[in-house]
């Protein structure tokens, strides 16, 4: 993989995170996530406009993971990403979904998780970030000769 393109994109993804202020909506403040899982997976198909792998299908996937916090970007293990997601998010021992950790009982996702993957047979690649339940965007990016990263396609909004 192109060592390059994966910095650019991990530096895209960490100037973003540390851009991000509280959200203010009405008399309550979410501040931003405290950290950010960065996944890099294989490359994906030409026409791929989302990652929508299964659990199964995502570790599989999976082929290396970084930590985002005010401490730095730090390389993890994939197991350390497995764990974070069966522990937060599969809960295989109980019926909880979410911690509610806002007075108001809002959700709170106070860890987000980005996404970085080439595409096949092409130069361009796929990123995601998901800012808890503030927002999400994918895209399709491509890096010019610069080192820059622009912009192909908007993939998703949410």
């Amino acid at each position: 993989m192109n060592e390059t393109a994966i910095q650019a994109h991990l530096q895209r993804i960490e100037a973003e995170w540390g851009s991000l202020g509280p959200t203010v909506s009405g008399d309550t403040s979410e501040p931003p996530p405290w950290g950010v899982w960065i996944r890099l997976f294989a490359p994906l198909p030409p026409d791929a406009d989302s990652i929508g792998y299964t659990y199964d299908e995502m570790l599989s996937r999976l082929q290396a993971v970084w930590f985002l916090d005010e401490q730095g970007l730090r390389t993890q293990s994939v197991w350390a990403y497995h764990r974070f997601v069966t522990v937060h998010h599969r809960q295989l021992w109980c019926n909880r979904l979410f911690e509610c950790s806002l007075p108001t009982g809002k959700i709170y996702h106070q860890i987000a998780e980005a996404t970085i993957a080439p595409y096949q047979n092409s130069s361009d690649w796929y990123m995601d970030y998901q800012w808890g339940s503030r927002y999400g965007l994918g895209g399709r990016l491509v890096m010019d000769d610069n080192g820059a990263i622009h912009g192909r396609d908007r993939l998703w909004v949410s």
